[in-house]
């Protein structure tokens, strides 16, 4: 008989988890409202101070913070350890929490929500620092990226808006290209993010200059959720089926010197085969100059800013 899986029982049913990448924690936001972190032993927020209102998303930052957020646009901030629960409530948003990230350098939690705003929470000082203004599109996704001086935010017209960090007015640039809605977004560095769209497509896109590098997978239905293993060789999804998959992200990967020495061995091939063969056309030669790259060498394409997508044909 196979082991069966070892399993957390909740209270309730389960509407989103988060794993701290920091500690053995995870956090799970209950249908009920409340929240519970599960690690060495149980904890569970008090009746008193859990959501009024179903949670949309909860996000670990490490062992002594979390964040939820909800169907009504609150966020709240908390510290659970155990008899000394502190929780502070932000009220700042007009709908549901879509998503958040964090940036270390700045010791703070970028908010998403559907009203079209980010806000912005110090982790160590427990405030908001600012909010921007309400685009007129939902926010459904969000990452930081450029060492904490831009955040890309997925909107639900298949946009990615980027704006600079203390920008409270201004969008600083826009990616085109999506057809459907971006409902994931992971970093995969500073430059880079990979995008979960409704047309079930996982892209990487650098960032500004805006170019689409390629896809790395592909879904049947929507992409709903996206996250990166502990070493960060795959990204796990999960989209509307009983499928997790499981992407392997390595083709990403930039080996210089093995590419040097392709383009060598390349250069050194063609001038011996130019001596010994007839000259081509110019047609031929640009024939042969486009035959298609490795994966991990994807030409980048550049991002037109218009309303067709790069990737509408697939």
């Amino acid at each position: 008989m196979d082991t069966p899986p070892f399993e957390i029982k909740c209270a309730d049913d389960i509407m989103d988890i988060s794993l701290s990448k920091c500690s053995n924690l995870i956090a799970v936001a209950i249908v009920d409202g409340s929240v519970e972190m599960f690690g060495k032993e149980l904890w569970r927020c008090d009746d008193k101070v859990m959501h009024s209102a179903e949670i949309s998303r909860v996000f670990c930052v490490d062992d002594k913070s979390f964040f939820s957020g909800d169907e009504n646009g609150v966020v709240k901030l908390w510290n659970p350890i155990p008899g000394k629960t502190t929780v502070e409530t932000f009220e700042k948003h007009q709908d549901y929490i879509s998503d958040f990230d964090y940036c270390p350098s700045r010791e703070s939690v970028v908010v998403a929500s559907a009203d079209g705003s980010l806000s912005f929470i110090s982790v160590k000082d427990r405030e908001i620092v600012y909010q921007t203004t309400t685009c007129n599109d939902e926010l459904l996704s969000c990452c930081v990226v450029k060492r904490g001086e831009f955040v890309c935010a997925g909107t639900q017209e298949g946009v990615v808006n980027i704006y600079r960090w203390d920008d409270e007015e201004e969008i600083t640039d826009r990616i085109t290209g999506h057809p459907e809605s971006i409902d994931g977004m992971l970093k995969v560095d500073e430059d880079t993010i990979c995008t979960g769209s409704d047309d079930g497509v996982l892209r990487v896109v650098q960032v500004m200059p805006n170019l689409f590098l390629g896809v790395v997978g592909m879904h049947e239905f929507p992409v709903e959720k996206m996250e990166w293993t502990f070493e960060k060789k795959f990204i796990a999804t999960c989209s509307h089926d009983n499928v997790v998959r499981l992407f392997d992200m390595s083709i990403l990967e930039d080996d210089g010197e093995e590419s040097e020495e392709e383009e060598k061995d390349s250069s050194d091939s063609d001038e011996s085969e130019e001596e010994d063969a007839p000259k081509e056309s110019k047609a031929d030669s640009k024939k042969r100059r486009e035959k298609p790259l490795p994966a991990k060498n994807l030409k980048r394409q550049k991002v037109e800013k218009k309303d067709t997508g790069f990737f509408d044909d697939l």
